[in-house]
C-alpha cells in the first residue's frame, strides 16, 4: 500500500511540476510578447510623429513656394512695366539732343536702384514696394 501511495505522490508532484513549468513558460511568453508590443507601440508613435512633422513641413514648404511664386509674378510684372517705359523712350534722340542731361538722369536712377537694393537687403522686402 505504501508503494501505491508513493506512486500517486510522485505522479501528483510530476503533474504539479509540469503545470508549474507550463505556467512559467506561458508567463515568459506573455512577458516577451508584451515587450514586443511595447517596442512596436513606441516605433508606431515615433513613425506617426515623424509623418505628422513631414506633413507640417510639406504644408509650410507649399506656403513658401506659393509666396515665392507670387513675388516672382510681381517682379515679372514690374519688369514688364519697365520694359514698356523704356520702349516709349527714344534714347538715341535724347542722347543726341542733350547727352549731359540724359547722363544725369541715368546716374540718378542708378543711385535710386542701388538704394532700393540696399533697402531690400538690409530691411527685407516689406520696404521694397516704395522703390
Amino acid at each position: 500500500m505504501f508503494g501505491f501511495s508513493l506512486w500517486k505522490i510522485v505522479a501528483v508532484l510530476a503533474i504539479c511540476a509540469g503545470v508549474a513549468g507550463y505556467f512559467k513558460y506561458t508567463q515568459d511568453q506573455l512577458a516577451e510578447l508584451n515587450q514586443q508590443v511595447a517596442t512596436k507601440d513606441f516605433a508606431l508613435k515615433a513613425a506617426t510623429a515623424t509623418i505628422e512633422q513631414q506633413q507640417a513641413d510639406m504644408k509650410r514648404q507649399q506656403e513658401i513656394m506659393n509666396k515665392t511664386n507670387e513675388d516672382f509674378q510681381a517682379a515679372r510684372s514690374r519688369v514688364g512695366e519697365l520694359e514698356n517705359k523704356f520702349s516709349q523712350i527714344d534714347l538715341d534722340r535724347r542722347a543726341r539732343d542733350d547727352a549731359a542731361k540724359l547722363e544725369e538722369k541715368v546716374n540718378n536712377a542708378t543711385k535710386k536702384v542701388f538704394r532700393c537694393i540696399e533697402d531690400v537687403i538690409n530691411k527685407g522686402t516689406k520696404n521694397a514696394g516704395a522703390c
